[in-house]
């Protein structure tokens, strides 16, 4: 998927770019912490890299960068966890890849909840997702207004940070690039006079791009020039099928739609065949029309390839192609009211969120007769074609390689960071996080009583009486690697309760060397050792 190769991208240009010595992960599973050690090292292509190490419940290396980046908007919980101590130790700063799923929706929304500070950031790909952004934030927060007379509105920094590319891997300057292209297009069979227009991403009509406006337009360009091309026109598409059934959609709209192309359908997925198909185009199309879009990384690719791009007018496309590498097509769709019934289907469970997105996308026209167009101009024309890939050749260095983009992301932490050092402490009323309270608070009125100042307890008689089975050590009592269970703790507490007798000792003194956490620990040890049968209360 797109997100998750991004972020691996990310990554990977974080440790090349960053300027870092010390690699930071925070993990919350065990098993975490052997896969982010092996990626750094597979990167790096060494072991002498620093590591450390910050968990949920040891934040001090997250602490010591200032600085927690999550690879998606989802801050919300994080914002709580910090919570639990001052909120100033360190920013959050998480960012937008695709933003039409619930999960996603979600996220941004409780943005408005959560615990977020000034000092805390959701990078945008680009000013549409932006929008999108404000306006579900603003929306969740309409509601509250409504519903609780909310007014405090939350002050979000939602800067715009492209994605990034390794421009250099992209380079078609090189002679192994120009080998490349000579494979590829003998392969092919595409003669030195064709031209090759080049669609790379997911071949489904209702996920990425609809097929129909390139079928239609490459063809009735073609049609309308004629005998000023001076070989045959050849598209690429370089993807997946997600279905048989989809892939015979496919393949019958393109023989239906556009019988004057040669069309070749390769396995976009195949690293070594990915590389290559950059170099054998001279033209690169993507007509994006799916909510499920944010940015768009196939243009930016294509531009570093020194491609001009034939895309459409929608969200980041708008911002990354500009009139000097490519031409932009108009799209269009109903207006908002429109999709009110799309929505309240997609609530009542009568619409996936795949099929949520497809329909969306169906009404979302792209101009068929502006990219015709846009393809005369090119395909007949080498010489603006090639302007135009200079141009997009030198925008994507300057803007997009990961070294200025990773430059950003510094420049945003440490703005971050100075608005968190200004910050005054700020008293809190409660820091819980109300979506995972403390279940013996929460649920106090339960039990008959609660342990508290007062208490005696003593070793009950079966287990004064040392006889008969260890119930400790039974398994029917043990949750495995969970407080409490028999261990250390539980047998010296054990120990102490038998040694004080038929008289007993308090609860005050069972607990009074201990504070914090320990003190937690030790009273729900005491808890167990009562449950099992070994420990009473002295009424």
């Amino acid at each position: 998927m797109g997100r998750q190769a991004a972020t691996e991208s990310f990554f990977r240009a974080w440790l090349q770019h960053g300027q870092i010595d010390v690699a930071v992960g925070y993990v919350e599973r065990a098993t975490e912490r052997a896969a982010f050690a092996d990626a750094v090292r597979r990167i790096d292509g060494h072991d002498r890299r620093l590591l450390a190490l910050a968990t949920p419940a040891d934040t001090t290396a997250v602490q010591a960068t200032g600085t927690l980046f999550r690879a998606d908007p989802g801050l919300a919980d994080l914002a709580y966890r910090r919570r639990r101590g001052d909120p100033r130790r360190w920013s959050l700063v998480g960012i937008t890849h695709t933003t039409a799923s619930v999960g996603a929706m979600r996220a941004l929304g409780e943005l408005v909840v959560g615990p977020l500070e000034p000092w805390d950031a959701v990078i945008c790909t680009s000013s549409a997702v932006q929008a999108m952004v404000r306006r579900q934030v603003e929306g969740t927060f309409a509601y509250f207004q409504e519903r609780l007379g909310a007014s405090r509105r939350p002050k979000l920094n939602l800067p715009v940070i492209p994605l990034g590319i390794d421009t250099r891997s992209f380079d078609a300057e090189t002679p192994a690039a120009a080998e490349a292209r000579r494979q590829l297009r003998a392969r092919l069979g595409i003669a030195e006079e064709d031209v090759v227009v080049l669609y790379f991403g997911r071949l489904n009509a209702y996920v990425k791009a609809h097929p129909l406006p390139m079928f239609l337009g490459l063809d009735e360009a073609v049609a309308e020039l004629g005998l000023r091309l001076a070989g045959r026109v050849h598209l690429i598409q370089a993807g997946w099928f997600t279905d048989e059934k989809r892939q015979g959609h496919w393949e019958e709209a393109q023989r239906l739609l556009a019988p004057r192309i040669v069309h070749h359908v390769l396995d976009g997925r195949q690293k070594e065949l990915r590389s290559g198909l950059w170099f054998a185009a001279d033209l690169f199309v993507s007509f994006a029309d799916n909510i499920q879009e944010t940015f768009g990384l196939t243009p930016v690719e294509a531009m570093a390839a020194g491609l001009p791009v034939v895309g459409s007018d929608w969200d980041g496309y708008r911002e990354t192609v500009t009139p000097e590498c490519g031409v932009l097509v108009p799209t269009v769709t109903p207006p908002p009211a429109a999709g009110t019934w799309l929505a309240q289907r997609f609530e009542d469970g009568y619409e996936t969120y795949d099929t949520y997105c497809a329909v969306a996308a169906l009404a979302t026209a792209v101009d068929v007769g502006a990219a015709r167009e846009a393809f005369k101009v090119l395909l007949a024309d080498p010489a603006r074609r090639q302007e135009m890939g200079r141009a997009g050749r030198a925008r994507a260095r300057a803007l997009y390689d990961w070294a200025t983009v990773i430059t950003a992301y510094q420049s945003l932490f440490r703005d971050l960071e100075k608005l968190r050092k200004k910050a005054q402490p700020v008293p809190r009323r409660a820091a819980a996080n109300p979506w995972r309270r403390n279940p013996l608070e929460l649920f106090q009125n339960y039990p008959s009583r609660v342990m508290q100042a007062g208490l005696r307890v003593r070793a009950t008689a079966r287990a004064a009486a040392g006889s008969g089975p260890d119930l400790m050590a039974l398994d029917i009592v043990q949750l495995r690697n969970r407080v409490p269970c028999d261990g250390p703790k539980s047998r010296s507490l054990m120990e102490r309760i038998t040694t004080a007798g038929a008289a007993g000792v308090s609860f005050e003194e069972l607990v009074g060397g201990e504070s914090g956490e320990a003190a937690m620990i030790l009273t729900y040890h005491l808890g167990w050792l009562m449950k099992i049968g070994v420990v009473e209360l002295m009424i």
